[in-house]
């Protein structure tokens, strides 16, 4: 794909706007526009909001990150599934050099003994059939009254683990 930074009007403001041009299988292009000044307003609030309602743990080997996830208390704006009292944990990713490595499972301990004796939930992509593994092997159940889509065709799964 090739792709190009332009800055354009947008709603009688002036905008940095990426064009994006790929091709079809059958022949023939595509091509998108993004607004980036847009996506970068949205980043630098999502980050203002993260840090001030959330707490990211992360997995290090050496120097290196190769994991993270994000803790929400209850009650807080990003928080999505989440019932009165529960912890609920998203973001979390593994770098793919180190899946199957038990980084996972490390993350997911750290939030259930930061959780103490709250309950915590979490959601899990469609299909992601290691993450439904783990959940359910360190306490957590389906919770598929509060299954929902983000986006057209992107469904998560709820779960749910109780207090000890």
């Amino acid at each position: 794909p090739r792709s190009v930074e332009l800055h354009g009007v947008v709603g009688g403001e002036r905008r940095r706007l990426e064009i994006s041009e790929a091709p079809l299988p059958g022949g023939g292009t595509v091509g998108t526009a993004i607004d980036v000044t847009a996506r970068e307003e949205l980043r630098a609030e999502m980050k203002r909001v993260v840090a001030a309602h959330a707490d990211v743990l992360v997995a290090l080997e050496g120097d290196q990150i190769v994991g993270t996830v994000t803790v929400l208390e209850p009650g807080t704006p990003t928080s999505e599934i989440s019932q009165p009292g529960e912890i609920e944990f998203r973001f979390m990713a593994v770098h793919p050099d180190r899946w199957g490595r038990g980084v996972a499972r490390a993350l997911v301990e750290a939030v259930i003994a930061r959780a103490g004796d709250r309950p915590l939930a979490c959601c899990v992509i469609e299909g992601n059939e290691p993450a439904f593994a783990l959940y359910r092997a360190t306490g957590f159940d389906r919770v598929p009254e509060r299954d929902w889509e983000p986006a057209p065709g992107v469904s998560l799964r709820a779960m749910r683990r109780l207090a000890p």
